[in-house]
């Protein structure tokens, strides 16, 4: 096994191996956790994306109507209907609040309503 500390050499500083794994390991780490958060943002947005599209229809309201009724524009509410975009948290709160839903329930936390 190689040793823990930095090795002087003819005045050129070495670092052991041991040290470049562990800074890697910690970058792959890294990496695979932005991976996944990336990932489960995704599912996440997607949830609120169907519940969202569901809300409307049940409602039988249009993009329009909805976006209109948040005081937003009907371009922007169909990125949120998409999934391409997430809504600021105080507009998911007018969200629940328009459509008499919890939070939970409309970033697909809980099914109650």
């Amino acid at each position: 096994m190689f040793d823990l500390h930095i090795l002087k050499t003819f005045g050129i500083v070495a670092v052991s191996l041991y040290l470049v794994d562990k800074v890697m390991n910690r970058l792959i780490k890294g990496l695979n956790y932005l991976i996944n958060r990336k990932e489960n943002m995704k599912k996440n947005n997607q949830k609120f994306a169907e519940r969202l599209k569901e809300l409307r229809k049940i409602n039988g309201l249009t993009q329009s109507q909805v976006a209109y009724g948040l005081g937003t524009k009907q371009p922007v509410y169909h990125r949120w209907e998409t999934g391409e975009r997430s809504p600021s948290i105080e507009t998911l709160i007018k969200l629940a609040d328009y459509f008499d839903v919890s939070i939970d329930y409309l970033v697909g936390r809980k099914n109650e309503k």
